[in-house]
């Protein structure tokens, strides 16, 4: 009735047109101030968004928009390319060792050399190189799920974990770090989960589920 294809709202961006992109549990909307165009996977396709929960949208330098599934993996969007290339799919495939490890992403993050971040739902925080399409790096952490990625101020990438606490992660060698407590599943810490990141002018805010 209020004109989505499903009213569970996942992500919103608004890209550098002023159209908003509202992700959903039933494909991807793009909203003009007026009307409603749906995007939604069709079998058999490659024409179209490869999954249809989307978690996350982020856009890119180049102002490709990058969109984050749950049950399909990853779509880049290409608004300059002719129709019928407009979408590329980077998703599971057990025959292809260097795929991506599963279809369940959580978030996205372009950081300042362009390279896409994407954490994902048991397995961990990867970095995709988007000339090659190949994975750059791939940091496994103890931690079920990856909730948020956010970018620091020395080009650093804090992971906000479901479990574990924060993940630090240098972006030029792909090292990460973290406080050696939060191993301890069963230690009574607190902000053992991170939800949310938020900069400030003299530094950042954390959100966490707990203390």
């Amino acid at each position: 009735e209020n004109g989505l294809s499903n009213n569970n709202i996942n992500a919103i961006l608004q890209d550098h047109k002023g159209f908003f992109w509202l992700g959903t549990n039933d494909g991807l909307c793009r909203y003009d101030g007026k009307t409603f165009k749906f995007f939604k996977k069709k079998a058999g396709s490659k024409d179209c968004i490869s999954g249809n929960t989307i978690t996350d949208i982020i856009q890119d330098k180049e102002n490709y928009l990058w969109i984050a599934t749950q049950d399909g993996g990853i779509t880049q969007f290409n608004p300059y390319s002719n129709a019928g290339t407009k979408f590329k799919h980077f998703k599971y495939n057990k025959f292809d060792s260097t795929s991506i490890p599963t279809n369940f992403i959580t978030t996205l993050l372009e950081d300042k050399n362009g390279l896409i971040w994407f954490g994902t739902e048991g397995h961990g925080v990867l970095a995709l190189n988007k000339t090659t399409g190949k994975i750059a790096f791939n940091i496994s952490v103890n931690a079920r799920n990856i909730i948020k990625l956010f970018q620091g101020p020395n080009n650093e990438i804090w992971v906000g974990r479901q479990g574990g606490g924060l993940l630090k992660i240098n972006v030029e060698n792909g090292n990460a770090s973290q406080d050696v407590r939060y191993l301890d599943f069963y230690k009574k810490l607190p902000h053992m989960v991170i939800t949310s990141f938020l900069k400030v002018e003299d530094g950042h805010w954390i959100g966490s589920w707990d203390k």
